[in-house]
This record gives structure tokens, sequence and C-alpha cells, in this order.
């Protein structure tokens, strides 16, 4: 969708890109009537150089096709930016302008002067669904990490082929994880449609670019998809009932699964578990082995699922709902409602962890191989608010909290008592918004999250709540894990601005290890 975006001439700058045949002048071309001109006081640049004025906002190249035989200019402020190009040899120059979010990078090549990407380097793909909620307009955006370091670019936006929801209240329909789903051999990308009712599917080149499945978006079984989970060859899918765009009031949710096929695409089972009205689901978590399916709902349940290999959904004694016992300790007790939101668990041991938000905790659950659930306990991080959404590093020495509300993260060791988590350590994030998605790379070595700006108030260890700054968040966050599990430092070039329009919230984290 092109966005009409007249850009103040006191902060243009400008590059021309050559090649081939075109030729550097700084006179520039003749102009149709109207067209903005580009002030004399701009110098013709290689593609190699970046005005001084373009440090650290983001600029796109394009590509050098748009040039034979003439220049191609970029007058830009790191939101917007006024192209002038030609539209064919002799035929005159034309002028559109467009914003950040219509135009990314072209032709991108792998990382250089780095190791090799695969298993065991710091090289790799970031995805991030730009959940748009415009008919058509979501995509999938793709970002390179080299040698630890967060290139500051886009590299790729995918279309959908739909699009995502809206919450822009504060009311909930947003609160899900797992929007994206990576298959075990980073071959295939699944990405939920909130708004339109399907899951787009994709393969993932070696290169980490996607080219879509045949056939995608398929249909989600439901309405408004708004988490994936991957368990061999069956894809399992929470249907919320809930955009924030259309009124679901009167649809049930449910939980539904397809088979992957050879090819990609999704073939439904005919297994599909229904769910009360209003239950909002927010996760298809898969748990270690396969063969349980745990998810959290809005309405306050606590869901498990026994998933067969041909994808077969049953739930015997579920669901389960937080105890009062869970609340003893916190202030004025029980809150009114109550939910868990957020789920992992333990690689070693059979204990899910889940997040308690409006009680600021996290709780402990043994669970069966059936998925009977008992309560073990709580713990909380003073410093945290909104505990939201988590994950558990792969050899289950550590716990990993996104506090939604406080724009930090809690990293709990559970290697010494998997079943009583201790706190180690509250790692601040940069630049606002609420943590969101996260999402560790193959090598266990980075941590990377996002901060889209999902909720109107925040946490403040001193001043408690707080608003939210209207500018803060949309960002995506790379961290580095140190020895002992804790969150070092953020890794260089992070975070980065996503590209999304105003009253966008991002969603949904992947990464592969191919650069």
């Amino acid at each position: 969708m092109r966005r009409t975006l007249l850009v103040p001439a006191a902060t243009l700058c400008a590059a021309v890109l050559a090649s081939g045949s075109c030729t550097t002048s700084k006179t520039g071309p003749s102009f149709p009537p109207g067209a903005q001109t580009i002030p004399p006081s701009f110098a013709v640049l290689s593609v190699a150089g970046l005005p001084a004025a373009c440090t650290g906002q983001v600029y796109y190249e394009a590509s050098t096709s748009l040039c034979p035989p003439a220049l191609t200019y970029f007058l830009c402020d790191g939101i917007s930016y006024t192209e002038y190009d030609c539209a064919s040899p002799g035929s005159g120059w034309s002028q559109e302008t467009l914003s950040q979010y219509d135009r990314v990078t072209t032709a991108p090549g792998p990382c250089s002067d780095t190791p090799t990407g695969g298993p065991g380097s710091l090289n790799g793909t970031v995805y991030v669904e730009a959940n748009a909620g415009s008919p058509g307009e979501n995509s999938i955006m793709v970002f390179r990490y080299c040698n630890a370091a967060l290139p500051s670019l886009l590299v790729a936006r995918y279309p959908t082929g739909g699009s995502g929801a809206a919450d822009l209240d504060d009311d909930g329909i947003l609160d899900a994880d797992q929007q994206l789903v990576v298959n075990a051999s980073q071959t295939l990308l699944f990405a939920v449609n909130q708004g339109s009712d399907s899951i787009a599917a994709f393969h993932i080149g070696t290169d980490g670019l996607l080219t879509p499945v045949a056939g995608s978006p398929f249909p989600s079984g439901g309405t408004a998809p708004a988490s994936v989970g991957v368990s061999g060859n069956i894809l399992v899918v929470a249907n919320k009932a809930s955009d924030g765009i259309r009124y679901l009031g009167n649809v049930a949710p449910n939980y539904t699964t397809f088979a992957i096929q050879a090819d990609g695409s999704l073939k439904p089972t005919g297994s599909t578990f229904p769910l009360p009205l209003g239950a909002s689901p927010t996760q298809a978590y898969v748990a270690p082995g396969g063969k349980l399916v745990f998810g959290t709902e809005e309405s306050g349940a606590l869901r498990a699922l026994q998933l067969s290999a041909t994808g077969d959904l049953t739930s015997p004694g579920s669901p389960a709902f937080l105890p009062n016992a869970l609340f003893a300790a916190v202030d004025g007790g029980r809150p009114n409602p109550v939910w868990p939101a957020g789920l992992s668990a333990s690689p070693t041991q059979p204990v899910l962890y889940s997040g308690v938000p409006n009680a600021s905790i996290i709780a402990a659950f043994d669970f069966t191989a059936t998925g009977q659930l008992s309560l073990i306990g709580e713990a909380g991080d003073p410093n945290s608010y909104l505990p939201c959404w988590s994950i558990v590093s792969a050899d289950g020495r550590r716990l990993y909290v996104a506090n939604a509300g406080s724009d930090n993260l809690s990293i709990w060791d559970i290697q010494t008592d998997a079943r009583h988590p201790h706190l180690l350590q509250t790692f601040a994030l940069p630049g606002g918004g609420n943590p969101w998605g996260l999402h560790f790379d193959p090598t266990g070595q980075l941590l990377f999250a996002i901060t889209p700006r999902q909720i109107a108030q925040g946490f403040d260890p001193e001043n408690g709540r707080v608003p939210i700054p209207e500018a803060a968040g949309q960002l995506l966050h790379g961290m580095s894990i140190a020895a002992d599990g804790t969150i070092s430092d953020v890794i260089a070039g992070s975070p980065v601005t996503l590209p999304v329009a105003p009253e966008t919230n991002p969603f949904g984290v992947a990464v592969v290890s191919r650069p």
C-alpha cells in the first residue's frame, strides 16, 4: 500500500546509486511539472557512500535495474523517502513518495568476512511478523545477524497473503506467543494471519530467504489463529476467535491440527478441540517429546492436550485452573480476573512453567505423561510487571521470562532445582515497549526478542505503573548469553527499529542458522 508522505526539505538527505551505464552528475534530471526538485546542496554519492545525516537512520538501497542509463535519487529523513527514477530509458522521470514500510533492500548477500553459517555459527536469519491489519497487507520481515551482530537494515519482506490483528486499547487481543514457528529441520516457516483466518507457509532457502509454499495461505480451521506449534509433521493451531477488527463475540475458539505435507502444504487431520466462547487461547505449546500440547486461555484455564502421531487431540482431566494456594504470598491475594500465560517446560524433567501476568509471579507445575498437572509453587521478581512469555534454554539450565509491562527480562536458575526457580538476573531492554516473543538462535548463545508497543502502561520500580511513551518500542533486540546463562549485553547493532506503520504491533519471532 502506497503512503504519500511529504518530507520536510530541511531534514532530507540524498543518495545516488550508479551502476553500469549510470553516470554521476550533480545537475540532476529535469523533473515533471509539480515534482519536488532535488536541493542543489546534495552531492552525488556512490552506493558505498551514505550522507552523514542518514547515519543511524533507516535507509534502503534500490536495485540498480532502476537506473539504466540514468540516476536514481533518494531523499530520506529516516521515516520516509522520495524516489525519483527513470521509468524506462529516454521516457523521462517519474516521482513517487513512499514510506519506509514499502521498500526493502534487494539482492541481499550472505554474511561476509564471518564464519560460514550453519550449526555452531553465529550467523543467521531472524523472522518477525509485521502483523499489519489491513486486508492483504500482513508480511514477514527478515533480518540477518552476522558474527553475532545485527545489521541495521531489513533484508526482505514477504507477504503472507492475509491480514493481522489490532489492539490499540490493550484489550488482550494480541496476547499470544508463537505466532511464527519453524520446523525442526529449519526448512519451513509457518505464520498466523490472525485477521484473515489463515496460516501462511514458506520454504526457507539455504540463504534464509523465503519462498511461499504452493497454495499458501491455508485456512486455519477456525477463526483468528493466534499461535502455532510443531510436533514432527503435525502443526497445531490455537484459533483465538478475536482479532480486534471484526466482531467475533459469538464465535467459539478451538485448537486444531494439520498434517504438514512433503511439499510444505497443510492438510487438515480432521481433529479439532472446541473451546467455550470467550476462552481466548494464547499458545499452542508443544512440550518436549512432542506428545503433549499445553495451552493457556484468558478465561483462566490451563489446558493439556494429548497429541497422537496422526494429529488427534484429546484432553482427559483438563482444563486446570490456578488454585488459590498460588496467591498466598501475593499482595491482595488472588486477582480477579487471573489467567496463566507464557508456557515453557524443562527438557530434563516433567516441569511446566507459566507466567501469571497480573499477579507478577511465575508458577511451576509437575505434569504426567498424560498431561495431568499439579502445582509446585510460585516465585516472583520484584522488578517485574506482567511476566507473560517465556523460554527455557535447550540444556534446561535457565528460564527466561519476558515482562511485558516493565521492559525487562527475568532470568531464572532451574538447573539447581527445576521445580523451584531461583532468580539470577533482571535485564533491562533499551528503547521502551513491551518485551514479547523470545527465541534463541540455534547455538543458544544469542537470544532475540521484540518490544512492540502493546500496552498503555509500564512499570518502574520506584514509581510503579507509568505511561509508556508513544514513540517507545517497535524494536528487535539481540542479546548475548554468558557462560552462566545470564545475559551479558545486547549484541552489536541492537536494537533494530522494526519498519512497521504506526498503530501496528509486530509479533512473533523465529530464528534459523542460515546467513
